[in-house]
C-alpha cells in the first residue's frame, strides 16, 4: 500500500473532490459528541482547500449538517449528514433524503438511555445512543436498541454499530449511497472523488470509491483496497494542511 501522506499530496484540487468524515477522521474523538476540538488552523486550511477546488470539499458524517455548520463556524461546506439522511450542496437548503424514524421509536430509545445513564443523540432520522463513558453498558445499550426495534418491525430499520455507539437509522441510508448522490451535483460532478473515513459507517463510502473511480483513505483502519492508512487524525491533518498550502 502507497504511503498515505505522499499519495494524498498528489491529488489535483482542479480536478479531484475531497470528501471528508469528521469524528475519528478530522477531529479526535472526544468521550462527548458535544466536547470534541476543532484545532487552530483547521477551518481557515478547509476553507483555502474549498476555495482552490471551486467547492468540491465536502463533510460526509454522522452528525446532523447544522451541527457540522456550528462546529466549524464561520466555515460552510457542502454536507452529507446523519450518514447519507440529509444533503446540503454549497450554502443552499439542507434537503432530507429519508423520512425521521418514528417518534414513538425514538422516545423509547432517548428514555430507555436516560434510564440507563447512558449519553444519546436524537437526529431525527437517527438516533444514537453513546456509552463511551460507561462500557460496562455496552450490552445493556445493545439489548435496548434490540428490544425497541422489534417493536417496529414494520419499518425498514438499520442497527449501526460503531466506536463505543449504538445507531438506529432508516435501512438503505449510508455514507456510500450519500456520497453518490452528492457526486452528481455540480460542483462535484466530473470529478475524482477522495474520500477520507475511519470508522465501519465508512465502510460504504469506502466502498462507494471503487464504484466511482476514487480514493480511498482510511484513518488507523484497514479496509480493502484502501490507498493509504492514516496513523491518527493529527497526521491526516498535518497531510491536509500541507495540501491547502501547496
Amino acid at each position: 500500500m502507497a504511503d498515505a501522506a505522499a499519495a494524498f499530496s498528489r491529488i489535483d484540487l482542479k480536478t479531484h473532490a475531497l470528501l471528508l468524515d469528521v469524528d475519528g477522521t478530522l477531529l479526535d474523538i472526544a468521550p462527548r459528541p458535544d466536547l470534541v476540538v476543532v484545532p487552530p488552523g483547521l477551518i481557515e486550511g478547509l476553507q483555502r482547500l474549498h476555495d482552490v477546488s471551486g467547492g468540491a470539499v465536502a463533510f460526509i458524517s454522522g452528525r446532523k449538517v447544522s451541527v457540522l455548520d456550528a462546529l466549524f463556524k464561520p466555515l460552510v461546506l457542502p454536507a452529507v449528514g446523519v450518514h447519507g439522511a440529509e444533503m446540503r450542496i454549497g450554502r443552499g437548503s439542507i434537503e432530507r433524503r429519508t423520512e425521521p424514524l418514528p417518534v414513538l421509536l425514538r422516545a423509547k430509545l432517548v428514555e430507555g438511555a436516560k434510564a440507563l445513564g447512558l449519553l444519546w443523540e436524537d437526529k431525527e432520522t437517527s438516533v444514537t445512543i453513546h456509552f463511551r463513558l460507561a462500557p460496562e453498558k455496552e450490552k445493556d445499550a445493545e439489548a435496548l436498541v434490540a428490544a425497541a426495534c422489534r417493536d417496529f418491525a414494520a419499518e425498514r430499520l438499520h442497527i449501526e454499530r460503531n466506536k463505543m455507539i449504538v445507531e438506529v437509522m432508516r435501512g438503505g441510508i449510508d455514507k456510500g449511497a450519500g456520497i453518490e448522490a452528492l457526486m452528481a451535483r455540480a460542483p462535484f460532478t466530473g470529478r475524482i472523488p477522495v474520500f477520507v473515513g475511519d470508522d465501519a459507517t465508512d465502510e460504504k463510502g469506502f466502498a462507494a470509491m471503487a464504484r466511482l473511480g476514487g480514493m480511498a483513505f482510511s484513518v488507523g483502519r484497514d479496509y480493502p483496497a484502501l490507498t493509504g492508512i492514516f496513523p491518527t487524525p493529527a497526521a491526516f491533518r498535518a497531510t491536509l494542511q500541507a495540501l491547502a498550502k501547496s
